[in-house]
């Protein structure tokens, strides 16, 4: 990967997910910020089979492999303000909800046609002049998936084939290599 090809996903990440002062930094020293309800395990298998159809497994590792339920998790534990765990939530029960209606079960328990199609509904309402509603939602999760799976592991090695280090064979690489000394 480029310099500038790194800089721009950088550029990317940080538009998707905006600093926020974690909740253990904000507490006064010695005492513990409060417990947060954990995801459930519904909750999980919904966020995996979403996660799995936004990255599937191809010729390379998809979402559940790069644990990218584990990350969506964690930040909803870890990172996410009250308000935010709770528009979360709706998120979670508008999918299951939809698939509910559309076809009578939840969305972890629908066939991968039927999950893609709900997803590539709110992909296209996302893409929308205006996206309103559950679509901005959507939005908001689908990026999530993203962030986790390229910052992962799997996604850093085998899909970006991300090399640290690389160029030390060649005069003035790599990047943040030691400075040749010229006498």
């Amino acid at each position: 990967m480029e310099r500038r090809e790194f800089m721009r996903r950088l550029g990317l990440c940080a538009a998707v997910l905006p600093l926020r002062t974690l909740p253990a930094f904000a507490a006064e020293p010695g005492v513990a910020p409060a417990a947060v309800a954990a995801l459930n395990a519904d909750e999980l298998r919904l966020l995996a089979a979403v996660a799995e159809g936004i990255i599937p497994t191809t010729d390379t590792p998809g979402a559940v492999a790069a644990q990218v339920p584990e990350f969506l998790a964690l930040l909803y534990s870890e990172w996410m303000l009250e308000d935010e765990r709770a528009q979360f939530r709706q998120q979670l029960q508008f999918i299951d909800d939809s698939a509910q209606k559309r076809y009578h079960a939840v969305f972890a328990a629908c066939n991968v046609e039927q999950q893609s199609t709900l997803l590539e509904h709110w992909d296209a309402d996302r893409m929308g002049a205006q996206p309103l509603g559950q679509a901005r939602y959507f939005t908001r999760l689908r990026s999530l998936v993203l962030v986790g799976y390229y910052t992962s592991e799997i996604g850093q090695s085998t899909e970006l084939k991300v090399q640290y280090g690389g160029g030390a064979n060649h005069p003035g690489g790599p990047i943040f290599g030691a400075v040749p000394v010229h006498i």
